[in-house]
């Protein structure tokens, strides 16, 4: 009989994530047993219609907590894989804990300005008074699987035990076959799409995407396209995988690309982002970066936390689109592969400590 392994998760897991997690590899030698609770932890909103149905997974879905603890009660499971954020306080986890079984949680914080002064000052106090009170609390079948060596990584690692590896990004990067580089006759331009005004995660956490101006956006973006297409680029627009194609033809002079966001990026001259994770392939495959602003992405605090942790991280200044700017400009506002990428990678990527074990192989060695 195939042993089980327990995936929980706050929000509709889709093709895409079933991949980047290995689930796909692991699903045939296991059975794998999906909870999702999104319309248990977001009973304010209508998940079921925030979210596509195409590609996605099936899964069980709950919307009391009773039912929640009592299927995790009857469910016999040899692992559990948390991929809620939930605390190791909240009654969903102390009854994961009672299993007896493996749990494993990924801790993966991305760039933010919390890491500068005075921010991470607040940052340091909770790791020493963390670590002060969890000194000699650990649950032996409590597994952290670890990304970047960074401060939030750190803190929210405290009481379990950890294991160094590499974010979900660089996991799909070292399991990736790669086909060769044809001959282009223009340079390749890749901009990430971050969902702006349409991102269901983004409504269920933030609650805010009505107030983004997607129109306002995507006429500046398309202007900034037409630019790129002038000195020489050919643009595609890499779409998020959450967002239904219908909603991205509001985006002009590019072609939009879906669910190869890795590939274009490593056979690309140029890679602009706003504000995404997936930024990572350009600095693991040492790509030029140029990074945007508009005034509409303000609408989302979290990340402009984001875009400035970068700008700092950088110190490079952005383009900004609500401005004039010309093509000269440009070229100067573009970041060339240096040696913080090399600091990135080991603060927000991959663990200096990492031996490069796929998630995969690590789940099957933690499996009872």
């Amino acid at each position: 009989m195939k042993k089980k392994l327990l995936v929980i998760t706050w929000v509709p897991i889709y093709k895409w994530d079933y991949i980047r997690y290995g689930f796909d590899k692991l699903s045939k030698k296991y059975s794998l047993i999906i909870f999702d609770l999104s319309c248990f932890l977001f009973k304010e909103f209508k998940v079921k219609e925030l979210y596509k149905k195409k590609d996605k997974i099936k899964c069980i879905e709950f919307h009391d907590l009773n039912e929640i603890i009592k299927a995790i009660k009857k469910t016999h499971v040899d692992l559990i894989i948390n991929l809620t954020g939930i605390s190791q306080k909240h009654p969903i986890y102390q009854k994961l804990l009672e299993k007896k079984v493996n749990i494993i949680s990924f801790i993966d914080f991305k760039l933010s300005n919390y890491f500068y002064f005075p921010k991470n000052i607040i940052l340091y106090l909770k790791f020493f008074l963390k670590i002060f009170l969890n000194f000699h609390k650990k649950n032996s079948n409590d597994f952290a699987i670890v990304a970047g060596d960074n401060l939030l990584n750190r803190l929210n690692s405290i009481g379990k035990n950890i294991i160094y590896s590499h974010s979900i990004n660089y996991d799909l990067a070292i399991k990736k076959k790669y086909n060769k580089n044809g001959k282009k006759n223009r340079k390749i331009a890749c901009y990430i799409d971050s969902g702006f005004g349409f991102h269901p995660d983004f409504k269920l956490s933030r609650g805010i995407n009505k107030k983004f101006n997607v129109n306002t956006f995507a006429n500046k973006l398309n202007i900034f396209f037409k630019k790129l297409n002038l000195i020489g680029y050919d643009v595609y627009f890499l779409a998020y995988p959450k967002i239904p194609k219908k909603n991205q033809r509001i985006y002009k002079n590019c072609k939009i690309i879906y669910y190869k966001t890795l590939e274009y990026i490593k056979n690309s001259d140029l890679v602009i982002t706003t504000s995404s994770s997936t930024i990572e392939y350009a600095i693991i495959f040492k790509k030029k970066i140029l990074k945007i602003f508009t005034k509409e992405i303000k609408s989302y605090p979290k990340n402009m936390d984001e875009y400035n942790g970068f700008k700092n991280f950088f110190s490079k200044n952005v383009i900004n689109l609500d401005l004039k700017y010309k093509n000269e400009e440009i070229k100067k506002k573009i970041i060339l592969p240096n040696k913080k990428y090399l600091e990135y990678i080991s603060k927000f990527v991959k663990h200096p400590k990492s031996n490069n074990t796929s998630f995969s192989k690590i789940i099957k060695k933690l499996i009872n």
